[in-house]
């Protein structure tokens, strides 16, 4: 543990602009910490092993998109999302909804 962030003093992170986090959802108090000890963006794209990222992504670099911790963002350009269920095979019309 390094709460106080001791060890990122013996790094040079001039050219540090982004972190960018893998695996599951990141708690928002360890996003809290990360953004004030590293002081730049702190991105958690949610690499969802089931879904992955095309689906709920934070897009950095194409337009400004508030980066806030726990929140899905967005379905990626150029990828269709869709539900598929045993009553309903196929895919039907895009429609907005909210994960959970």
């Amino acid at each position: 543990m390094d709460p106080e962030a001791a060890e990122v003093a013996h790094y040079d992170l001039s050219k540090f602009r982004s972190l960018f986090l893998a695996g599951e959802r990141l708690d928002p108090e360890t996003y809290r910490w990360e953004q004030a000890k590293l002081g730049v963006p702190v991105v958690d794209p949610w690499w969802q092993t089931e879904t992955g990222w095309p689906i709920a992504a934070s897009l950095r670099g194409l337009a400004p998109m508030p980066i806030r911790p726990v929140r899905r963002r967005c379905r990626c350009p150029g990828t269709t999302c869709g539900f598929w269920t045993r009553t309903a095979p196929r895919w039907g019309p895009v429609r907005k909804a909210r994960s959970a």
